[in-house]
C-alpha cells in the first residue's frame, strides 16, 4: 500500500519505468488513505493546567506541530503543551518559564529538534531549542544544540524567519538594521547583513531584501542564502497610490500584485518583466509552494526548472506552474466555506490536499462545481471563475438536486436510507480531500469525526494521522490505517459496499440511532460467508463445465 508513496518520495516525478507498472494505483491509494478516519483521542488542552494559568479564559488553538510521535499545541494565549500522539498522554509544558509567552513553534526535521520562539519580556523575542526525543520523557532543557542561537535576543520591531527548504533561520533586528542567518543543522551563524532593509523574502537558494519605497520604486538586493553573496542590486517600479496586495519570491522571480492591476513577474537575475493576463481581480490570502525535489546541478537558481504552487482565495484554490518563461494556471478547485489558510494542509508523499470547509453543507449546495475541478487548458477564459457566480442564479430545487446527486446518490446504495436522509438538514462543516495531481475530489469527513469549529489542521507526511484544533482549546487525533495490498483494498471495498455497512456508517455520520454492533457484525459475517459460498459454487460449475468440454473433445 505504501510502496507508491515511498517511491514517490525517493524518485519524485521521475519514477523508473521498471517500478511505475507496479505502483500505478495512485488514485486507489489516495482514496484509501482518505477514508475510514476515526477519532482515537480527544484532548482538552486546559486539563491539568498549571495553577498560575487557571484563571485564563479558554482560547482557540493557534498552532499544532506534529513532530514524529509528539504533538505540540500552541494556544492564542501563548500557552504551549506537548502530548503523546499515540495515547494522548500529557508530556510537559513547552513555555520556558511561567511568565513567558510563546509566539510560534517550528519542527526542525534536520536534527529532530523543536524551535520555540517566545517572549519573556514585552517587546523582546528569542528562541529555545528542544530535542524532540527528550520531549517523550518530559524534558525540555536537554538539547546541546543551539547554545549560541538561544542567546540571540531581538527587540521590537524584529522577527525570526524559518526556511527549512534552505536550512536557514533569519533573525531580523530592525532597530540595529542587522540581519543574521543561522544554519538549521548546527545552529551556528553563517553570515550577517547590516543594511537598512525593511522586508525579506526567502526562496530556493535565495533571499531578497527590500528597502523603503522611494518615488514609486522599491530598492532591493538579492543574496545567495548559503553564503550571503550579493548577486543583484536593483529597483522595481510600482504603481503610485495603489495598495500592495502581495509580494512573493519564487526562486529568482518576484511576483507583485497591487490593487486594481494585473499580476507582474520580475526575473531578478535576468532583469526581465512580464504581465499575467486575467489576474485583475486576483487577490489570494496565501501562497503555498509545493513540488517534489528536482535533480539539479550546482545552484538551484541557475537551473531552469519549473515550480508549482497553489493560492488560497475566498472559496477558491488555484494551482499554478511557473517555468522559465511563463506562469500557467493548471486547474482550480471551488470550495465554498474556505476562509482561513491555516485550515489547508497537504502531503507531498501522498499527493493529497486536505482542507476544512467552515460553511455548512446547506450552503455548499450553492455551488455546482463543488467536488469538481476546472481543467484550465480546456476551459474558456474566465469560465473557471464564473462557475460559482452562474450557479448562484439556479433555483433552490435545482441546487438541492445537484447536491443530492453529487453526495447522496453517488455514495448511498440503500434506497430507503437515501430517501430518509434526503429529508434531513445537513448542518455541519467537513474535512475535504483533493488530489494534488489534478484536483479531483477524493473524500470528505463530517464534523462528527473531525469536530466542530476547526481552527487549525496538522498532519503527518503520509496524511494517515490528522490533528484538528478547535476554538475552545480541544484537539482531536484522527487516524487511518491504509491497507498494505491491493487484495486487502478490494476486500475492504467489497465489505463496505454491502447495504448493512453503508447503513451503519451513515447512521453514525448523520447522528441517527445505531443498531446493536454485535447484530450488525453477525449480519455482515453472514453476508460474507454467503458471498464466498456463491463464489465457490460458481467456480465449481465453471470447472465442471470445462471438464465436460474436454471429454467431448
Amino acid at each position: 500500500m505504501l510502496e507508491y508513496m515511498k517511491e514517490r518520495k525517493k524518485y519524485g516525478n521521475n519514477i523508473p519505468r521498471s517500478l511505475s507498472s507496479k505502483i500505478n494505483k495512485s488514485k486507489v491509494i489516495q482514496k484509501n488513505i482518505c477514508c475510514n478516519y476515526k477519532t482515537i483521542q480527544v484532548i482538552d488542552i486546559y486539563d491539568n493546567m498549571p495553577v498560575n494559568s487557571l484563571g485564563i479564559e479558554r482560547s482557540p488553538i493557534k498552532e499544532i506541530v506534529l513532530a514524529n510521535d509528539v504533538i505540540v499545541v500552541l494556544l492564542i494565549s501563548g500557552i504551549s503543551r506537548a502530548y503523546d500522539v499515540v495515547n494522548g498522554k500529557f508530556l510537559c509544558e513547552i513555555n520556558p518559564s511561567n511568565y513567558s509567552v510563546v509566539h510560534t513553534i517550528v519542527h526542525n526535521s534536520y536534527n529532530n529538534t523543536l524551535i520555540v520562539a517566545y517572549a519573556s519580556f514585552p517587546a523582546h523575542l528569542q528562541c529555545k531549542v528542544i530535542d524532540c526525543c527528550d520531549l517523550k520523557i518530559g524534558k525540555t532543557d536537554s538539547s546541546k544544540l543551539g547554545t549560541l542561537f538561544e542567546k540571540v535576543i531581538l527587540s521590537h520591531p524584529a522577527f525570526f524567519e524559518f526556511c527549512e527548504t534552505n536550512g536557514r533561520i533569519g533573525a531580523a533586528n530592525l532597530n540595529t538594521n542587522s540581519y543574521t542567518f543561522w544554519d538549521m543543522r548546527t545552529y551556528e551563524q553563517v553570515f550577517e547583513i547590516e543594511e537598512e532593509f525593511q522586508e525579506i523574502r526567502v526562496s530556493d537558494g535565495l533571499v531578497a531584501m527590500f528597502k523603503q519605497p522611494i518615488n514609486n520604486t522599491i530598492p532591493l538586493a538579492l543574496f545567495d542564502i548559503e553564503n550571503g553573496e550579493r548577486l543583484v542590486e536593483t529597483t522595481i517600479s510600482i504603481l503610485p497610490r495603489k495598495e500592495m496586495q502581495f509580494l512573493e519570491l519564487l526562486i529568482s522571480k518576484l511576483l507583485i500584485k497591487q490593487e486594481g492591476s494585473s499580476l507582474r513577474i520580475y526575473d531578478l537575475l535576468k532583469k526581465t518583466r512580464q504581465k499575467v493576463k486575467n489576474t485583475y481581480t486576483f487577490q489570494p490570502t496565501a501562497f503555498v509552494f509545493y513540488d517534489h525535489p528536482s535533480p539539479i546541478n550546482g545552484k538551484v537558481y541557475h537551473n531552469q526548472i519549473s515550480k508549482k504552487f497553489f493560492t488560497i482565495s475566498w472559496d477558491l484554490i488555484e494551482f499554478w506552474e511557473l517555468d522559465a518563461s511563463v506562469l500557467k494556471k493548471m486547474y482550480a478547485i471551488h470550495v465554498p466555506g474556505l476562509r482561513d489558510p491555516d485550515l489547508c494542509n497537504h502531503s507531498l508523499m501522498a499527493e493529497i490536499l486536505c482542507l476544512y470547509s467552515s460553511s455548512r453543507l446547506q450552503r455548499i449546495r450553492l455551488c455546482e462545481s463543488f467536488f469538481n475541478y476546472a481543467d484550465c487548458p480546456n476551459t474558456k477564459r474566465g469560465e473557471a471563475r464564473d462557475i460559482a457566480t452562474r450557479n448562484m442564479r439556479m433555483s433552490t430545487r435545482d441546487r438541492s438536486e445537484i447536491f443530492k446527486t453529487r453526495i447522496l446518490k453517488n455514495n448511498i446504495q440503500d434506497e430507503q436510507l437515501k430517501n430518509n436522509i434526503s429529508e434531513e438538514s445537513f448542518d455541519f462543516g467537513a474535512l475535504l480531500f483533493f488530489s494534488l495531481r489534478d484536483g479531483e475530489f477524493l473524500n470528505y469527513i463530517s464534523e462528527s469525526v473531525c469536530g466542530k469549529s476547526v481552527e487549525v489542521l496538522a498532519s503527518n507526511s503520509s496524511m494517515t494521522t490528522i490533528i484538528c484544533g478547535d476554538d475552545k482549546g480541544f484537539i482531536r487525533i484522527l487516524r487511518n490505517y491504509p491497507k498494505n495490498s491491493e487484495s486487502a483494498i478490494k476486500s475492504e471495498k467489497n465489505v463496505k459496499n454491502c447495504p448493512e455497512c453503508l447503513r451503519a456508517s451513515l447512521l453514525r455520520v448523520f447522528g441517527l440511532p445505531e443498531e446493536d454492533p454485535e447484530k450488525v457484525s453477525r449480519r455482515i459475517k453472514r453476508k460474507q460467508i454467503s458471498q464466498r459460498q456463491k463464489e465457490s459454487a460458481k467456480k465449481a460449475r465453471v470447472e465442471k463445465r470445462s471438464d465436460n468440454c474436454s471429454r467431448h473433445t
